[in-house]
């Protein structure tokens, strides 16, 4: 389970569309639109991503990042640790 800070900040990233990148612990590197939150078919939290090849779940325990791709007022890198 991810920290309840860096949920907020997926949530934001959500709320606005903001485009991201996300590190994952795999080392893995996605980058696309964040659309909303959801759970996949083993009910894991996951970011779904619109990105070049369509929409992606990603679960949020594996992220190790994440990271807005223009400059806002909310957040601009932030570690999962």
């Amino acid at each position: 389970m991810i920290s309840c800070a860096n949920h907020d900040y997926v949530e934001i990233a959500c709320m606005y569309n903001f485009e991201v990148k996300l590190v994952l612990k795999n080392s893995r590197i996605v980058k696309g639109k964040a659309l909303q939150t959801t759970y996949n078919e083993n009910r894991e939290e996951c970011i779904v991503l619109k990105t070049e090849i369509g929409s992606e779940k990603i679960v949020l325990e594996q992220v190790a990042s994440l990271e807005a791709v223009r400059e806002n007022p909310h957040f601009g890198k932030i570690n999962f640790g």
